[in-house]
């Protein structure tokens, strides 16, 4: 074999064995999640792996089916790209539209013009891949969050674009430049970064979202499904001052050993279920343990009393809601409620506090109420605890509704 054979040949290997091997880490990106867009971004790296090794050797094989096959493989594999990134960025997906591109491209190749005109069928490819991974970006930047490997995602498939409108306009003006080395480097350079940088930004980018979504859950309380107490309290630090709603099932011991702890865990099911309809998405609600779950209604532009009988009020629809709903056989049960509004500089353990102790205010005082600590109420100025909380300047209100246990 002579030396310009090998020199020809080694390349075309290497740009092979890099198709080959992305194949792999999304490969093993699937096994561990099961996810539309790394299934779509894995056969988008297989259908690359092979249309573009097809090419490189297609003076070396039988060329036209080669040509036709490497090609529609190529396109299939940027319709496949874009989806992923679509599905990725929450996006709709339709794979239909995998077989679009190929498919023009298998009827163009039917023209003699087209069959005869390499520079044509440069443009094509290059055009229909530009556009490709043009809306690919447009739905990384509609979808994404900002982090890095999405800005370099962006950077690479508009470098991908720019070259690509540049061996279009050379291709379809049949300019000299396009025989130049410094073309042959532009398309090598393209193909190179294709083949390594995309598919693995991608592939940092699902396994960084994979990471998410662990610590995501990581947040929820598998029973209620919603968050948990490390998930709420990190949403509440996150977002600022707000007045806390404290929520403890009446007589849940009662319940768990009279009647069962599916019966339990029915309540508590029932109880998230409820009150997170009833509260709304205006606020943050979580189970911080047992028989308890805490709401969170953020200060916003309200003084800090209308916060408050807002708070109130919330909480004396869930309440009443749930005083109404029966849960074992026709008997309902019931909840206690204690409501907390910030003060200045408090920390939010001293604020949780506060609202416990109006909670259990209302366990003494009959259950089935709401009770509000709107002042400080457990430290004096020698850093003692005070018995009892100042009295609300909202009334409690008693229900009429049944309960489950009498208090």
């Amino acid at each position: 074999m002579s030396s310009n054979l090998i020199a020809a040949i080694e390349p075309k290997i290497v740009m092979s064995l890099i198709c080959t091997l992305n194949v792999v880490p999304c490969w093993l990106l699937r096994r561990d999640m099961r996810d539309k867009s790394v299934r779509l971004l894995n056969e988008a790296t297989l259908a690359f792996g092979v249309g573009l090794p097809l090419l490189l050797f297609k003076d070396w094989l039988p060329r036209t089916p080669v040509v036709i096959v490497g090609n529609m493989l190529i396109l299939a594999a940027m319709t496949l790209l874009w989806q992923s990134v679509a599905a990725l960025s929450g996006q709709k997906t339709d794979r239909r539209l995998v077989a679009v591109a190929p498919s023009i491209w298998l009827v163009c190749w039917l023209l003699p013009m087209f069959r005869a005109e390499r520079d044509l069928r440069i443009a094509f490819v290059c055009s229909v891949a530009g556009l490709l991974i043009f809306r690919a970006v447009i739905d990384l930047l509609r979808g994404g969050r900002g982090t890095a490997p999405e800005r370099l995602l962006v950077a690479t498939g508009l470098f991908h674009v720019m070259i690509g409108i540049v061996r279009v306009v050379l291709a379809v003006r049949h300019a000299p430049f396009a025989q130049s080395p410094l073309y042959k480097m532009l398309t090598e350079l393209n193909t190179l970064t294709y083949m390594m940088l995309w598919p693995t930004l991608c592939t940092i980018l699902l396994h960084r979202r994979l990471i998410d979504a662990e610590a995501a859950r990581g947040r929820r309380d598998e029973l209620s499904g919603l968050l948990n107490r490390r998930g709420l309290l990190f949403q509440i630090d996150r977002i600022g001052p707000g007045t806390l709603i404290l929520f403890d099932i009446d007589h849940f011991k009662r319940i768990n050993d009279q009647h069962g702890h599916a019966s339990g865990d029915k309540a508590i099911v029932a109880f998230a279920v409820l009150a997170e309809r009833v509260l709304g998405p205006e606020l943050l609600l979580g189970r911080i343990g047992g028989e308890e779950f805490l709401a969170f209604l953020p200060a916003g532009a309200a003084t800090t009393a209308q916060n408050a009988i807002t708070a109130v009020n919330a909480a004396e629809r869930v309440r009443e809601a749930f005083a109404a709903t029966p849960l074992i056989g026709s008997r309902a049960t019931t909840v206690s409620v204690g409501v907390a509004s910030p003060l200045a500089g408090e920390a939010l353990d001293i604020q949780l506090a506060r609202a416990d102790r109006a909670l259990y205010r209302a366990k003494r005082r009959g259950r089935n109420r709401v009770e509000l600590c709107d002042g400080a109420g457990l430290a004096d100025p020698a850093g003692g605890l005070d018995d009892e909380p100042r009295e609300s300047a909202v009334p409690a209100v008693e229900s009429a509704a049944s309960v489950l246990v009498a208090a």
